[in-house]
Protein backbone atom coordinates (compact mmCIF):
# COMPACT_ATOMS: atom_id res chain seq x y z
CA UNK A 1 0.00 0.00 0.00
CA UNK A 2 1.66 3.15 -1.10
CA UNK A 3 0.26 6.72 -2.74
CA UNK A 4 1.11 5.59 -5.89
CA UNK A 5 -0.35 2.49 -5.97
CA UNK A 6 -3.10 4.00 -5.20
CA UNK A 7 -4.04 6.46 -6.94
CA UNK A 8 -2.91 4.54 -9.67
CA UNK A 9 -5.82 2.74 -8.33
CA UNK A 10 -7.99 5.59 -8.55
CA UNK A 11 -7.42 6.67 -12.06
CA UNK A 12 -8.49 3.50 -13.58
CA UNK A 13 -11.55 3.53 -11.66
CA UNK A 14 -12.37 7.13 -12.75
CA UNK A 15 -11.56 5.71 -15.66
CA UNK A 16 -13.29 2.51 -16.26
CA UNK A 17 -15.98 1.71 -13.39
CA UNK A 18 -16.91 5.60 -12.12
CA UNK A 19 -20.19 6.22 -11.66
CA UNK A 20 -20.78 2.30 -10.38
CA UNK A 21 -18.27 2.36 -8.25
CA UNK A 22 -16.67 5.44 -6.91
CA UNK A 23 -14.98 4.75 -3.24
CA UNK A 24 -11.28 3.74 -2.87
CA UNK A 25 -11.27 2.56 -0.08
CA UNK A 26 -7.99 1.63 2.29
CA UNK A 27 -7.74 -1.59 4.34
CA UNK A 28 -5.62 -2.34 7.15
CA UNK A 29 -1.58 -0.58 7.15
CA UNK A 30 -2.08 2.68 5.92
CA UNK A 31 -0.90 4.16 8.88
CA UNK A 32 1.86 1.24 10.17
CA UNK A 33 0.34 2.74 13.86
CA UNK A 34 1.64 6.25 13.12
CA UNK A 35 0.51 8.73 15.49
CA UNK A 36 0.53 12.37 16.18
CA UNK A 37 0.54 14.37 19.34
CA UNK A 38 -3.00 13.98 20.14
CA UNK A 39 -2.67 10.24 20.55
CA UNK A 40 -4.61 10.05 17.03
CA UNK A 41 -3.71 8.01 13.89
CA UNK A 42 -1.57 9.45 11.18
CA UNK A 43 -0.57 8.08 8.06
CA UNK A 44 2.83 6.16 7.20
CA UNK A 45 4.98 9.02 5.99
CA UNK A 46 6.95 5.67 4.48
CA UNK A 47 3.68 5.04 2.51
CA UNK A 48 2.37 8.15 1.55
CA UNK A 49 5.53 10.77 1.31
CA UNK A 50 3.06 13.79 -0.28
CA UNK A 51 0.64 13.17 3.10
CA UNK A 52 -2.73 11.41 2.98
CA UNK A 53 -4.79 14.57 2.41
CA UNK A 54 -3.17 14.83 -0.63
CA UNK A 55 -3.87 11.30 -1.96
CA UNK A 56 -7.34 12.03 -0.53
CA UNK A 57 -7.55 15.81 -2.58
CA UNK A 58 -6.22 14.08 -6.04
CA UNK A 59 -8.92 11.10 -5.27
CA UNK A 60 -11.56 13.51 -5.39
CA UNK A 61 -10.67 15.54 -8.28
CA UNK A 62 -11.20 12.08 -9.89
CA UNK A 63 -14.64 12.59 -8.92
CA UNK A 64 -14.38 9.43 -6.48
CA UNK A 65 -14.71 9.04 -2.55
CA UNK A 66 -11.93 7.87 -0.17
CA UNK A 67 -12.74 5.53 2.75
CA UNK A 68 -10.03 4.39 5.46
CA UNK A 69 -9.63 1.36 8.07
CA UNK A 70 -9.93 1.17 11.91
CA UNK A 71 -9.89 -0.95 14.50
CA UNK A 72 -11.22 0.06 17.82
CA UNK A 73 -9.80 1.61 20.65
CA UNK A 74 -6.10 2.99 21.91
CA UNK A 75 -3.21 2.83 20.14
CA UNK A 76 -0.61 1.30 22.71
CA UNK A 77 2.09 4.12 21.96
CA UNK A 78 -0.26 6.93 22.77
CA UNK A 79 -0.75 5.10 25.96
CA UNK A 80 2.81 4.96 26.61
CA UNK A 81 3.31 8.63 25.57
CA UNK A 82 -0.06 9.87 27.63
CA UNK A 83 -0.89 11.88 24.49
CA UNK A 84 -2.98 14.90 25.20
CA UNK A 85 -6.55 14.34 24.33
CA UNK A 86 -7.34 17.85 21.91
CA UNK A 87 -9.35 20.07 23.13
CA UNK A 88 -9.48 18.81 26.73
CA UNK A 89 -7.84 18.73 29.79
CA UNK A 90 -7.17 14.57 29.46
CA UNK A 91 -4.89 12.52 28.71
CA UNK A 92 -4.75 9.11 27.11
CA UNK A 93 -4.54 7.46 30.57
CA UNK A 94 -7.37 8.68 31.72
CA UNK A 95 -9.92 7.10 29.34
CA UNK A 96 -7.80 3.82 29.72
CA UNK A 97 -8.84 2.15 32.95
CA UNK A 98 -7.68 -1.43 32.66
CA UNK A 99 -4.87 -2.19 29.92
CA UNK A 100 -5.74 -5.84 30.46
CA UNK A 101 -9.71 -5.34 29.03
CA UNK A 102 -9.96 -6.61 25.39
CA UNK A 103 -10.68 -3.42 22.87
CA UNK A 104 -11.63 -5.74 19.95
CA UNK A 105 -11.28 -9.00 18.36
CA UNK A 106 -7.61 -8.68 17.55
CA UNK A 107 -6.05 -9.57 21.12
CA UNK A 108 -3.42 -7.07 22.39
CA UNK A 109 -3.85 -4.95 19.63
CA UNK A 110 -5.39 -1.73 21.52
CA UNK A 111 -5.86 -0.59 24.81
CA UNK A 112 -10.13 -0.30 25.81
CA UNK A 113 -11.80 2.51 26.24
CA UNK A 114 -13.77 3.62 29.24
CA UNK A 115 -16.57 5.46 27.75
CA UNK A 116 -17.60 6.33 31.43
CA UNK A 117 -14.54 8.88 31.90
CA UNK A 118 -14.99 12.47 30.98
CA UNK A 119 -12.78 12.74 27.71
CA UNK A 120 -12.97 9.77 25.91
CA UNK A 121 -15.42 10.69 23.75
CA UNK A 122 -13.69 13.67 22.77
CA UNK A 123 -10.89 11.76 21.72
CA UNK A 124 -13.10 9.56 19.44
CA UNK A 125 -14.60 13.04 18.34
CA UNK A 126 -10.75 14.22 17.77
CA UNK A 127 -9.98 11.51 15.39
CA UNK A 128 -13.13 11.85 13.32
CA UNK A 129 -12.56 15.38 13.03
CA UNK A 130 -8.93 14.89 11.65
CA UNK A 131 -10.20 12.42 9.03
CA UNK A 132 -13.32 14.79 8.60
CA UNK A 133 -10.04 17.78 7.84
CA UNK A 134 -8.55 15.07 5.22
CA UNK A 135 -11.74 14.48 3.30
CA UNK A 136 -12.25 10.87 4.57
CA UNK A 137 -15.79 9.78 3.16
CA UNK A 138 -15.86 6.35 4.54
CA UNK A 139 -14.95 4.52 7.78
CA UNK A 140 -14.84 0.66 8.30
CA UNK A 141 -14.51 -0.45 11.82
CA UNK A 142 -13.20 -3.78 12.16
CA UNK A 143 -13.40 -6.51 14.46
CA UNK A 144 -15.99 -5.73 16.13
CA UNK A 145 -17.49 -7.43 19.10
CA UNK A 146 -20.94 -9.07 19.52
CA UNK A 147 -19.70 -10.57 16.04
CA UNK A 148 -16.14 -10.82 14.55
CA UNK A 149 -16.18 -14.71 15.45
CA UNK A 150 -15.77 -13.98 19.48
CA UNK A 151 -17.92 -15.49 21.61
CA UNK A 152 -17.81 -13.64 24.77
CA UNK A 153 -15.15 -10.99 27.02
CA UNK A 154 -15.29 -8.31 24.65
CA UNK A 155 -17.85 -5.46 23.72
CA UNK A 156 -17.39 -2.63 20.98
CA UNK A 157 -20.92 -1.47 20.77
CA UNK A 158 -20.15 1.22 22.99
CA UNK A 159 -17.21 2.13 21.03
CA UNK A 160 -19.80 1.81 17.67
CA UNK A 161 -21.91 4.31 19.07
CA UNK A 162 -19.43 6.95 19.95
CA UNK A 163 -17.84 6.89 16.33
CA UNK A 164 -21.34 7.62 15.77
CA UNK A 165 -21.67 10.75 17.60
CA UNK A 166 -18.07 11.41 16.57
CA UNK A 167 -19.12 11.68 13.39
CA UNK A 168 -22.25 13.99 13.61
CA UNK A 169 -20.06 16.22 15.54
CA UNK A 170 -17.76 16.33 12.71
CA UNK A 171 -19.98 18.02 10.70
CA UNK A 172 -19.12 15.72 7.57
CA UNK A 173 -21.01 13.10 6.02
CA UNK A 174 -19.47 9.58 6.23
CA UNK A 175 -20.25 6.07 6.17
CA UNK A 176 -19.81 3.69 8.89
CA UNK A 177 -19.26 0.31 7.99
CA UNK A 178 -18.96 -2.63 10.80
CA UNK A 179 -17.20 -5.76 10.34
CA UNK A 180 -16.76 -8.80 10.39
CA UNK A 181 -19.72 -11.14 10.67
CA UNK A 182 -22.27 -9.59 12.84
CA UNK A 183 -24.54 -11.66 14.50
CA UNK A 184 -28.41 -11.76 13.40
CA UNK A 185 -29.31 -11.08 17.08
CA UNK A 186 -27.33 -8.45 17.76
CA UNK A 187 -28.18 -5.97 14.75
CA UNK A 188 -30.94 -3.80 16.84
CA UNK A 189 -27.45 -2.81 18.65
CA UNK A 190 -25.84 -1.68 15.45
CA UNK A 191 -28.89 -0.19 13.08
CA UNK A 192 -29.10 3.74 14.68
CA UNK A 193 -25.49 3.63 14.80
CA UNK A 194 -23.57 2.50 11.12
CA UNK A 195 -24.99 2.26 7.75
CA UNK A 196 -23.89 -1.03 7.00
CA UNK A 197 -22.14 -4.17 8.43
CA UNK A 198 -20.71 -7.09 6.95
CA UNK A 199 -22.47 -10.50 7.86
CA UNK A 200 -20.03 -13.15 7.13
CA UNK A 201 -16.21 -14.23 7.22
CA UNK A 202 -14.26 -12.39 4.26
CA UNK A 203 -14.91 -13.61 0.99
CA UNK A 204 -11.04 -14.13 0.47
CA UNK A 205 -9.33 -17.03 0.34
CA UNK A 206 -6.01 -15.41 1.36
CA UNK A 207 -4.02 -17.69 -0.40
CA UNK A 208 -2.57 -17.53 -3.93
CA UNK A 209 -5.48 -17.15 -5.56
CA UNK A 210 -8.40 -14.42 -4.15
CA UNK A 211 -11.05 -16.71 -2.97
CA UNK A 212 -12.84 -19.84 -3.64
CA UNK A 213 -16.43 -21.06 -4.49
CA UNK A 214 -17.26 -22.57 -1.11
CA UNK A 215 -16.79 -18.94 0.27
CA UNK A 216 -18.99 -17.50 -2.17
CA UNK A 217 -21.68 -20.01 -0.85
CA UNK A 218 -21.35 -19.34 2.66
CA UNK A 219 -21.61 -16.04 2.53
CA UNK A 220 -24.87 -16.25 -0.36
CA UNK A 221 -26.22 -18.90 2.34
CA UNK A 222 -25.70 -15.95 5.36
CA UNK A 223 -27.36 -13.28 2.78
CA UNK A 224 -30.85 -15.66 2.60
CA UNK A 225 -30.72 -15.76 6.31
CA UNK A 226 -30.50 -12.11 6.96
CA UNK A 227 -32.89 -11.44 4.24
CA UNK A 228 -35.38 -14.14 5.84
CA UNK A 229 -35.56 -12.22 8.86
CA UNK A 230 -36.20 -8.54 6.99
CA UNK A 231 -33.64 -6.77 9.23
CA UNK A 232 -33.05 -4.32 6.04
CA UNK A 233 -34.83 -1.72 6.52
CA UNK A 234 -32.67 0.22 8.21
CA UNK A 235 -29.19 -0.23 6.72
CA UNK A 236 -27.11 -2.70 4.34
CA UNK A 237 -25.94 -5.92 4.92
CA UNK A 238 -21.94 -6.11 3.18
CA UNK A 239 -21.29 -9.58 1.76
CA UNK A 240 -17.52 -8.24 1.13
CA UNK A 241 -15.67 -7.37 -1.77
CA UNK A 242 -16.70 -8.71 -5.25
CA UNK A 243 -13.78 -10.76 -6.31
CA UNK A 244 -14.50 -11.37 -10.17
CA UNK A 245 -12.61 -9.26 -12.23
CA UNK A 246 -9.34 -10.89 -12.21
CA UNK A 247 -9.64 -13.93 -14.49
CA UNK A 248 -7.42 -16.49 -13.12
CA UNK A 249 -6.28 -15.03 -10.61
CA UNK A 250 -10.30 -14.73 -8.71
CA UNK A 251 -9.82 -18.73 -8.84
CA UNK A 252 -13.31 -18.66 -10.67
CA UNK A 253 -14.68 -19.80 -14.08
CA UNK A 254 -16.81 -17.42 -15.74
CA UNK A 255 -19.80 -18.85 -14.57
CA UNK A 256 -18.66 -19.21 -11.16
CA UNK A 257 -18.14 -15.03 -11.71
CA UNK A 258 -21.22 -14.56 -12.79
CA UNK A 259 -23.15 -16.17 -10.23
CA UNK A 260 -21.19 -13.81 -7.36
CA UNK A 261 -22.25 -10.76 -9.24
CA UNK A 262 -25.79 -11.72 -9.74
CA UNK A 263 -26.01 -12.64 -5.92
CA UNK A 264 -24.29 -9.63 -4.29
CA UNK A 265 -26.39 -7.61 -6.72
CA UNK A 266 -29.74 -9.21 -5.46
CA UNK A 267 -28.94 -9.27 -1.80
CA UNK A 268 -28.77 -5.41 -1.72
CA UNK A 269 -25.64 -4.78 -0.09
CA UNK A 270 -22.44 -2.59 -1.13
CA UNK A 271 -20.81 -3.64 -3.86
CA UNK A 272 -17.09 -3.00 -3.43
CA UNK A 273 -14.68 -4.60 -5.84
CA UNK A 274 -11.48 -6.37 -4.21
CA UNK A 275 -9.55 -7.09 -7.36
CA UNK A 276 -6.78 -5.85 -8.70
CA UNK A 277 -7.41 -2.57 -10.81
CA UNK A 278 -4.41 -3.04 -13.11
CA UNK A 279 -5.40 -6.42 -13.89
CA UNK A 280 -8.98 -6.71 -15.21
CA UNK A 281 -9.59 -9.06 -17.90
CA UNK A 282 -12.95 -7.89 -20.41
CA UNK A 283 -15.21 -10.29 -18.95
CA UNK A 284 -14.45 -9.00 -15.34
CA UNK A 285 -14.84 -5.61 -16.41
CA UNK A 286 -18.43 -6.62 -18.05
CA UNK A 287 -19.65 -7.95 -15.14
CA UNK A 288 -18.45 -5.00 -12.68
CA UNK A 289 -20.06 -2.69 -15.01
CA UNK A 290 -23.49 -4.41 -16.14
CA UNK A 291 -25.70 -1.12 -15.53
CA UNK A 292 -28.88 -3.87 -15.66
CA UNK A 293 -26.85 -5.95 -13.10
CA UNK A 294 -26.16 -3.43 -10.64
CA UNK A 295 -29.43 -1.45 -11.04
CA UNK A 296 -31.23 -4.25 -9.26
CA UNK A 297 -29.45 -3.63 -6.49
CA UNK A 298 -31.73 -2.38 -3.36
CA UNK A 299 -32.03 -1.55 0.20
CA UNK A 300 -35.57 -2.13 0.16
CA UNK A 301 -35.90 -5.84 -0.37
CA UNK A 302 -33.07 -7.85 -0.74
CA UNK A 303 -33.31 -11.65 -2.69
CA UNK A 304 -34.39 -14.45 -0.77
CA UNK A 305 -34.72 -18.31 -1.50
CA UNK A 306 -37.97 -19.40 -2.38
CA UNK A 307 -37.04 -22.70 -4.20
CA UNK A 308 -34.26 -25.58 -3.76
CA UNK A 309 -33.91 -28.66 -6.02
CA UNK A 310 -30.69 -30.58 -4.64
CA UNK A 311 -27.96 -27.89 -5.44
CA UNK A 312 -30.05 -25.58 -7.37
CA UNK A 313 -31.66 -22.53 -5.75
CA UNK A 314 -34.18 -19.93 -6.80
CA UNK A 315 -33.89 -16.45 -5.59
CA UNK A 316 -36.75 -13.73 -6.00
CA UNK A 317 -37.10 -10.22 -5.12
CA UNK A 318 -40.35 -8.09 -6.03
CA UNK A 319 -39.65 -4.35 -6.67
CA UNK A 320 -41.40 -1.59 -5.97
CA UNK A 321 -42.06 -0.54 -9.54
CA UNK A 322 -43.75 -4.16 -9.70
CA UNK A 323 -40.79 -6.31 -11.63
CA UNK A 324 -39.43 -9.57 -9.87
CA UNK A 325 -35.84 -10.61 -9.81
CA UNK A 326 -35.18 -14.53 -10.13
CA UNK A 327 -31.78 -15.37 -9.64
CA UNK A 328 -31.09 -19.41 -10.24
CA UNK A 329 -27.99 -21.01 -8.56
CA UNK A 330 -26.51 -23.63 -9.37
CA UNK A 331 -24.40 -24.77 -6.51
CA UNK A 332 -23.17 -28.35 -7.98
CA UNK A 333 -21.11 -30.27 -9.93
CA UNK A 334 -24.09 -31.34 -12.32
CA UNK A 335 -25.97 -29.39 -14.91
CA UNK A 336 -29.53 -29.10 -14.15
CA UNK A 337 -33.05 -28.13 -15.96
CA UNK A 338 -35.00 -26.36 -12.93
CA UNK A 339 -38.88 -25.02 -12.91
CA UNK A 340 -40.43 -22.09 -11.00
CA UNK A 341 -43.90 -21.39 -10.92
CA UNK A 342 -45.73 -17.69 -10.30
CA UNK A 343 -47.27 -18.81 -7.05
CA UNK A 344 -43.69 -19.25 -5.80
CA UNK A 345 -42.51 -16.01 -6.75
CA UNK A 346 -45.53 -13.50 -6.83
CA UNK A 347 -49.48 -13.41 -5.53
CA UNK A 348 -50.41 -12.48 -8.66
CA UNK A 349 -51.11 -14.32 -11.81
CA UNK A 350 -49.36 -11.63 -14.70
CA UNK A 351 -47.69 -12.63 -17.90
CA UNK A 352 -44.29 -11.48 -17.28
CA UNK A 353 -42.03 -10.54 -20.17
CA UNK A 354 -38.26 -12.21 -19.10
CA UNK A 355 -34.97 -10.43 -19.45
CA UNK A 356 -31.40 -11.88 -19.20
CA UNK A 357 -29.77 -9.35 -17.16
CA UNK A 358 -26.38 -10.98 -17.72
CA UNK A 359 -26.73 -11.40 -21.38
CA UNK A 360 -28.51 -8.68 -22.31
CA UNK A 361 -31.20 -9.81 -23.81
CA UNK A 362 -34.75 -10.78 -23.60
CA UNK A 363 -36.30 -14.24 -23.77
CA UNK A 364 -39.49 -16.24 -23.83
CA UNK A 365 -42.68 -15.17 -22.06
CA UNK A 366 -43.65 -16.43 -18.53
CA UNK A 367 -47.07 -17.18 -17.66
CA UNK A 368 -47.38 -19.96 -15.10
CA UNK A 369 -44.23 -22.27 -15.72
CA UNK A 370 -40.90 -21.23 -16.37
CA UNK A 371 -37.95 -23.98 -17.14
CA UNK A 372 -34.30 -22.80 -16.81
CA UNK A 373 -31.26 -24.65 -17.88
CA UNK A 374 -28.16 -23.77 -15.81
CA UNK A 375 -24.86 -25.20 -16.05
CA UNK A 376 -22.99 -26.42 -12.80
CA UNK A 377 -21.36 -23.48 -10.84
CA UNK A 378 -23.37 -20.59 -12.57
CA UNK A 379 -25.89 -18.40 -12.38
CA UNK A 380 -28.80 -16.53 -14.16
CA UNK A 381 -30.52 -13.58 -13.31
CA UNK A 382 -33.74 -12.87 -14.65
CA UNK A 383 -35.93 -9.71 -14.70
CA UNK A 384 -39.56 -10.24 -15.12
CA UNK A 385 -42.01 -7.37 -15.72
CA UNK A 386 -45.42 -7.44 -16.48
CA UNK A 387 -46.77 -7.53 -20.01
Amino acid sequence: MREENILNAAKIMADKLHPMYKYINLDSGWSDDSIDSYGRFHESKDKFPSGIKNTINIVHDLGLKFGIYFISGVPKNAWDANSPIKGTNYTIRDIVTNRSAQANAFKDSRYKIDYSIPGSQEYINSQVKLLAEWGVDFIKLDGIVPGSQVESGVDCRDDVKAWSNAIKESGRSIWLTLSWKIPLGYISDYQSYANAWRIEQDVESYDTVLTNWGNIRRNARQAHIWASNNVHSQGYQDMDSLLIGNGKMSNLTEGERRAMISIWAMAGGPLYSGDDLTKLDDYGLYLLTNKEVISIQQKSNPAKVVKTLNDVQVWCANNKDGTIVVGVVNWGNVDSNVTFDSKQISSSDHTYGVRDLIEKNNLIDFKNIYNVFIQSHDAKLLLLSKK
